[in-house]
């Protein structure tokens, strides 16, 4: 196998299979002592007693008691229940809070903090796959931004093959998104296109369809301009114009008005490009320099408009 072929979708639709995990032996210890404690009340609750059939009559007891000690273990369970489900929400809100401050640094342009801190997070969370996969695919963002398309495409396939991912989850989804991107701006054509269809496989099972969908056009439209196929790319971009402009922030929309004078152009009779520059150059000087760092006529392009 060549190892610098680049890194292709699955042929089949497969979740990834989760880590081999090695339970601690105090986890397996208390584990245990609650299942047997569980059996055992379950078991006293239903039981009768040996001399059930010759005692006497036993007085009448407080109904509400007998309820509550009856249903005492699966009131226990649960409790567990929700406490586990409330440990999985107030997670996620902690890793929002960690990413906070690379999302900050990388809408004020400081990419290099931005990666310290997505790369840190990653670390961190090394040992919770799922959210160890959201900083890595925020790495791979700031590395892709900083022109490190190479460094990008290793932390997105990373993402890609993490344990236990679903192949149709927002996260598998956002990697193939980013790698079909990635690849085109690199020059493989073939490769970008086929992770697209494969994200294009994955979008109904998301949560987050609309969004990722828009996402999803951009980087299909980079596939068709790199491949010179500008043409297909501006009918693209005019198919799902107002679609984008509702989803996409203003970062995002960059990349599309870029495209669009990219493509108007080679085509006279789409007018003049200057409407759709002067909305680039509403943002940082250079701030999409890394779209032309390994694509030779883009980067003719923006350095002729000063972009």
């Amino acid at each position: 196998m060549d190892p610098n072929a680049p890194y292709l979708p699955p042929v089949e639709p497969t979740d990834n299979p989760p880590a081999a995990k090695k339970r601690s032996a105090r986890k397996t210890i208390v584990l245990w002592i609650v299942l047997i404690v569980m059996f055992i009340a379950i078991y006293q609750f239903t039981a009768p007693t040996p001399h059930a059939r010759h005692a006497a009559p036993e007085p009448r007891t407080d109904p509400w008691s007998s309820f509550l000690y009856g249903f005492l273990p699966a009131l226990g369970l649960i409790a567990l229940v929700i406490l586990f489900l409330r440990r999985q929400l107030l997670g996620g809100s902690k890793l929002n809070a960690k990413l906070e401050p690379g999302n900050l640094a990388l809408a004020d342009g400081d990419l290099g903090r931005a990666a310290d801190i997505f790369g840190g997070l990653a670390h961190e969370y090394r040992k919770q796959t799922t959210y160890a996969a959201v900083a890595r695919l925020s790495l791979a963002t700031a590395l892709m931004r900083q022109g490190e398309l190479g460094k990008a495409v290793e932390a997105a396939i990373t993402v890609e093959r993490a344990p236990g991912l679903l192949f149709g989850g927002d996260v598998r989804t956002m990697a193939a998104i980013h790698l079909g991107m990635l690849y085109a701006l690199r020059g493989d054509v073939d490769a970008a296109t086929r992770w697209c269809d494969d994200a294009r496989r994955r979008l109904p099972r998301g949560q987050q369809r609309t969004l990722t969908a828009a996402l999803l056009k951009i980087a299909e439209v980079l596939v068709l301009a790199r491949g010179g196929r500008r043409d297909d790319a501006a009918r693209a971009l005019d198919r799902d114009w107002h679609r984008l402009e509702e989803a996409l922030t203003v970062t995002a929309m960059r990349k599309a008005w870029l495209l669009r004078a990219w493509c108007a152009a080679a085509d006279p009779t789409r007018g003049s490009v200057e409407p759709w520059l002067t909305m680039v150059r509403a943002g940082r000087k250079g701030e999409l320099a890394w779209l032309g760092a390994e694509w030779p006529e883009l980067r003719a392009f923006l350095d002729a408009h000063d972009l």
